[in-house]
């Protein structure tokens, strides 16, 4: 049987309840006044910030409370509320993603409730302020670097072009907000990519390997380690290669295999000879693994949502292409890339179109820079190399008698011909050249210095990329397309070939990933750009 509450019993309940409400409208109607007041003020001043710490999305942040007409999100009268407990735990994780938590003001947050909680009434009224302008500020930001990213890559490289991913963050964190899940929310941000996921995994590993073996001592310089030889450093390469250490100096077969290994793992020649190249990348610590790791994660954050269900990917640092389409294996090659001085762009583009015996138009920097000396030195160089001079373009274009020029007196001053080599086995294009309409003149194409495929650092070329299997990508990009010429001598010249649905191109440079077989893949940083993002990475947030 029930008891009813005795009237006495049942009227203070009653009352209790209606101060606690009325205290909490009371607490709730101060703050929405204060964060509008705040928020008000700072755009008067120019900046915000709270008792020095930094807010650094001002403008999203009054956004974001004049469309909650500056209710408070996360701060009621008991304090932190359910969602800021959620956000507290994603920032604590923020390094899984290779970020840093105290960028998004973990520290100053967890300090001010813990003051929140031994004071009382005025003092608590304003952190109550300071503690929603900052878990705020936290949200904003940290979504917005899982969406694109924490640096802006063109302000560290004129040569990185990023298609990033974009979003409404102020939307998406009111939408989060509402909806009460926040932390799934913030985890669909991040990239989708099964090779992200792999990367975070190898980050928790390898920090792992910081931590227990920071000291391992590095092996010294000296001759290089080949088989069979003996060498009083070899317990020391075993120990760097995981293996047992024991007493033995002999570099024995096992050993070797480890070394080859090591070597394809990192992209280096995999010969198992220790030289200088390999000996460096065995004495890499974690700690700066750690880094590359992180910062290549970075890198994964600027690609655009999608890189479409039939794509080309050149990993430049990598010196491969890979042709990924759902009907097929993926096609994989090797490519030759820009030279450290002509250095490949990095960029997503559309192939839509092929063409076949193409001409080789000259660039005016390569004809000034590459080809001028040439012709100085060997007057019959462009008749035995297929060159044609042109003066003038379209209706105007003339040929130009080679003989008649004087080439001592040509420099980049004055030099106002078209250089353009005929199709033929000499054309630096070869047989075809993948057109993917950019900015840069980049684009893929055959190349008659097939050598250079046998090459392990494969930085030749003056920004395109050369292709190792020029063939079977035209066979697979230009589908149902049986035009490939025959023979030796060219069928048609310079023909179009236009492909059925343009396909997407990402040229991209990844100093770290994880392969298909679960193996974390290391490069050598050809174009020195990973300390620029490192020291980019660890500034304060902007």
């Amino acid at each position: 049987m029930i008891t009813p509450i005795a009237p006495t019993r049942w009227w203070l309940a009653a009352t209790a309840a209606v101060l606690l409400l009325s205290v909490q409208t009371v607490l709730a109607d101060s703050l929405r006044e204060q964060l509008r007041h705040r928020l008000e003020f700072s755009q008067l001043q120019g900046e915000l910030r709270v008792n020095g710490d930094n807010v650094h999305a001002a403008e999203a942040l009054r956004r974001f409370y004049g469309e909650r007409s500056f209710a408070p999100a996360w701060i009621n009268s008991s304090g932190a509320n359910a969602a800021a407990r959620e956000l507290l735990a994603v920032l604590a994780a923020a390094h899984e993603h290779g970020l840093r938590p105290d960028d998004y003001h973990l520290s100053a947050l967890q300090q001010r409730l813990a003051s929140w909680d031994q004071r009382g009434g005025d003092h608590r009224r304003g952190l109550s302020v300071d503690l929603e302008l900052l878990f705020s500020d936290a949200l904003l930001m940290y979504a917005t670097h899982m969406l694109a990213g924490r640096i802006n890559p063109q302000s560290i490289d004129p040569e990185w072009f990023a298609e990033m991913r974009g979003g409404d963050i102020v939307a998406i964190a009111q939408r989060a907000l509402a909806a009460g899940r926040l932390r799934s929310e913030l985890a669909a941000l991040a990239p989708r990519d099964p090779g992200y996921r792999a990367l975070q995994q190898a980050l928790a590993q390898w920090r792992e390997r910081a931590h227990l073996a920071p000291t391992l001592p590095p092996i010294a310089g000296g001759a290089a380690f080949k088989p069979g030889a003996q060498d009083p450093r070899v317990p020391a390469l075993r120990r760097r290669l995981g293996l047992e250490p024991g007493d033995s100096t002999d570099y024995d077969a096992e050993l070797v295999a480890a070394v080859v290994a090591f070597q394809q793992q990192r992209g280096l020649e995999n010969d198992g000879v220790v030289g200088p190249m390999t000996l460096a990348e065995l004495n890499r610590s974690a700690a700066d693994i750690v880094d590359t790791l992180i910062l290549n994660l970075e890198r994964w954050r600027w690609l655009p949502a999608s890189l479409g269900e039939r794509h080309i990917l050149v990993n430049i640092a990598d010196f491969r292409l890979r042709y990924v389409a759902p009907d097929r294996e993926p096609l994989e090659m090797k490519v030759v890339v820009g030279k450290a001085y002509r250095r490949t762009p990095v960029f997503s583009a559309r192939m839509t179109y092929a063409v076949l015996n193409p001409y080789w138009e000259v660039p005016p920097s390569i004809a000034v820079r590459d080809l001028l000396p040439k012709i100085r030195k060997d007057p019959d160089f462009l008749q035995t190399q297929g060159f044609e001079l042109l003066s003038g373009w379209g209706a105007q274009q003339q040929l130009v008698d080679a003989s008649a020029i004087n080439w001592r007196a040509m420099n980049a001053a004055n030099f106002r011909y078209r250089l353009r080599q005929r199709p033929g086995p000499l054309n630096a294009l070869g047989r075809v050249k993948f057109m993917l309409p950019n900015p840069f003149s980049v684009y893929l194409h055959d190349t008659p210095a097939t050598e250079l495929f046998t090459r392990n650092v494969r930085s030749f070329s003056s920004g395109c990329i050369r292709l190792e299997k020029p063939r079977e990508l035209f066979a697979a990009v230009a589908e149902h397309s049986h035009e490939w010429p025959e023979g030796s001598a060219p069928a048609r010249i310079n023909h179009t070939v236009s492909l059925q649905r343009a396909l997407p191109v990402h040229l991209l440079y990844w100093t770290a990933w994880v392969d298909a077989h679960g193996e974390l893949q290391l490069r050598p940083d050809i174009y020195q750009r990973d300390q620029r993002l490192l020291t980019a990475l660890r500034q304060p947030a902007p």
